[in-house]
This record gives C-alpha cells, sequence and structure tokens, in this order.
C-alpha cells in the first residue's frame, strides 16, 4: 500500500490543515494529504510516513524543544496571513464572473 499515491486521500484537500495552519498551529502530515506541498513547502509542519512510529516522532520533533516549535509557529502564521488575501482575490473573480 502507498499512501502517497493511492486511494482517496491523495486527491482531497483536507480542511483541517488549513485551520490548524490559520491558528498557528503547525501540523505532522504525511505525503498522502491532499495540502502535503502547501504544508511542507511552506515550513508549516513536519512530514512524516504513513506508519504510527514516525508520526510519533513528528511530535517529538515538534514538541521536545519549545525553540523548535517556533519558526513552525511563525512559519504557519505567515501562511494563514495569506489565507484572507486569496479569499478577497477570489471573492472578486467570482463576482466578476457572475456579473
Amino acid at each position: 500500500y502507498d499512501a502517497a499515491t493511492t486511494g482517496h486521500s491523495y486527491y482531497t484537500l483536507a480542511s483541517k490543515v488549513f485551520l490548524y495552519i490559520g491558528c498557528g498551529t503547525p501540523v505532522i502530515i504525511n505525503e498522502a494529504a491532499g495540502s502535503y506541498d502547501y504544508a511542507i513547502q511552506g515550513k508549516a509542519g513536519v512530514s512524516v510516513a504513513y506508519e504510527a512510529e514516525s508520526v510519533a516522532d513528528g511530535i517529538r520533533r515538534l514538541t521536545s524543544d519549545p525553540a523548535s516549535l517556533a519558526p513552525y509557529r511563525a512559519a504557519a502564521r505567515a501562511l494563514a496571513a495569506g489565507f484572507d488575501a486569496e479569499a478577497k482575490e477570489l471573492k472578486r473573480a467570482l463576482e466578476a464572473a457572475c456579473a
């Protein structure tokens, strides 16, 4: 089973990841999530394998030292700051298309 390319999770976009990032909370995410690239490229979380021990390692990485968590929180907040601008741009485009 290859979680990164098999099954529905590869083709979906989990809104909870964006909610967590919107709150400035770093995410622990694997390649199977549709929001993986967004979270990892934005440095708002850590990548883990689709295995319990890897998830546990990700949790330990983020929680073992408050100083190591700070850059992930800052990156999550920076990504979240762009949500409002993107939503406004989408709204303008939809209004123009429907006018």
